[in-house]
């Protein structure tokens, strides 16, 4: 089965969700509302299980797996401040460019994706990106703050970051697998269950979301987002992964995949801290999460 083939459904759940969201059939918070079932219940109840199953022998691979990925994010994002800042361009607009550049949906398109497309056993690289790897958006936030001159908040940051339920189920899950703790067959059930309606809500949400907001304005800089986003950084995770610093199959796959993500929503609450040019933001994550779909499919059938 091609790549197109694989990730046609998810794309055609998508398009649900949006042509649901123009009938106004659901409330326009139905999105939210999901994304909060989501974060809060079904993610973090699925990632109990996320290692049941997985070979303790490629645990090893973990730290190589999350430095070489750390490094690559903040060298790009080191490069990159010191690239922008030297334009004479708005600081709040160049700075609504950082994150959104480097910080991608890992979550809500990183698993539906892996699961899809590679299979469960990448399950487990993608809770240890999720749960390590993004601490990159430390770095991401901080630079945005030197540009627009916000107050940068490093252990508020770090706390609600340690906070967050998928964060602590993760550690948890990966407590199981090194403690080698089996979970019970029903829990590994119940587990399982949520998993399997994971994909389906996000990309419907994703949908509904999308059909609410429109492309406006400018869009140089969403262009430039979407270049960094799905292009330049896994064209350099790709390089590192693979030739420089070679990791396992599986690991460098689920490395360059989870690159390719469009920029997160997230961005969002950045932009709203950090007082950058929202509607750059908006567009960026919107142009990026089309454009995915078809950028996806190159770099996918690259490494497969």
């Amino acid at each position: 089965m091609s790549v197109l083939e694989t990730l046609l459904p998810l794309i055609i759940i998508a398009i649900i969700g949006f042509l649901v969201g123009q009938s106004k059939l659901l409330p326009e918070d139905f999105p939210k509302v999901i994304n909060k079932f989501l974060f809060y219940i079904a993610l973090p109840i699925f990632l109990l299980g996320s290692f049941s199953g997985f070979d303790r022998n490629e645990v090893n691979n973990f730290l190589p797996y999350i430095f070489i990925n750390i490094l690559i994010i903040s060298i790009l994002y080191i490069v990159y401040y010191l690239f922008i800042k030297r334009t004479k361009l708005k600081k709040r607009d160049i700075a609504s460019t950082i994150t959104p550049s480097f910080i991608g949906n890992s979550i809500y398109f990183g698993f539906p994706v892996l699961t899809t497309v590679l299979g469960s056993e990448y399950i487990p690289y993608g809770v240890i990106y999720v749960s390590f790897i993004t601490m990159t958006d430390f770095l991401g936030m901080f630079l945005t703050s030197k540009l627009t001159g916000k107050a940068f908040d490093a252990k508020n940051q770090v706390i609600e970051f340690l906070k967050t339920p998928i964060l602590i189920t993760s550690l948890v899950a990966l407590f199981f697998l090194l403690a080698d703790i089996a979970l019970p067959e029903i829990v590994l059930d119940i587990t399982q269950s949520f998993g399997n309606i994971i994909s389906t809500l996000i990309l419907f949400a994703f949908g509904m979301s999308f059909s609410y907001k429109s492309l406006r304005g400018n869009l140089r800089f969403p262009l430039l987002v979407s270049f960094n986003k799905l292009i330049l950084l896994p064209f350099f995770t790709y390089l590192v992964v693979y030739y420089i610093f070679p990791l396992p199959e599986i690991a460098a796959q689920a490395s360059v995949v989870i690159a390719c993500m469009p920029s997160a929503f997230f961005n969002l609450v950045i932009a709203d801290n950090y007082d950058t040019n929202k509607d750059v933001t908006v567009a960026s994550i919107l142009l990026s999460s089309v454009l995915f779909f078809i950028v996806s499919i190159f770099w996918i059938s690259l490494i497969t």
